[in-house]
């Protein structure tokens, strides 16, 4: 809020100066050379203040999102459904945990989808599938 009364106040004594040069008459070379300095300042501060407002509504979006994604089940924050999988290098991986840990250390997307052979979970990086097959149990009719 403080920035924003700094911002507003530079902009107002501004347009102050400014008015009153125009009132007053036709400015001289040495009125405008001297209008030069705070135009110049005046712009600086304003860029400051943009940046810093930037930047804090930067850091609180980012808290924002952070809290809504903390707020889904795990099983949505580590997994997409997907219709296929991409045609890429495929490493696959010996465990689920394996790939979880894999995602977790890289910040990766998990991505899940139903193939012939099971349930395929996979993650993909530098142009490389790393995958985990989940093979479907027969189920028993008694």
């Amino acid at each position: 809020m403080a920035v924003l009364t700094v911002i507003v106040t530079a902009l107002l004594s501004y347009g102050v100066y400014y008015t009153a040069l125009c009132c007053v008459g036709m400015p001289t070379e040495e009125e405008i050379a001297s209008a030069l300095p705070l135009r110049l300042a005046t712009m600086i501060v304003a860029l400051i203040a943009w940046i810093i407002v930037g930047s804090s509504l930067t850091a609180w979006r980012y808290k924002v999102g952070k809290a809504e994604f903390d707020e889904l089940p795990e099983s949505e924050r580590i997994m997409i459904e997907s219709k296929d999988v991409p045609e890429l290098k495929t490493q696959t991986l010996g465990s689920m945990e394996a790939l979880k840990k894999l995602a977790d250390d890289y910040d990766l997307r998990m991505f899940y989808t139903k193939t012939a052979e099971g349930d395929a979970f996979f993650v993909t990086e530098n142009n490389i599938t790393y995958r985990y097959v989940a093979e479907r149990k027969e189920r028993k009719n008694t």
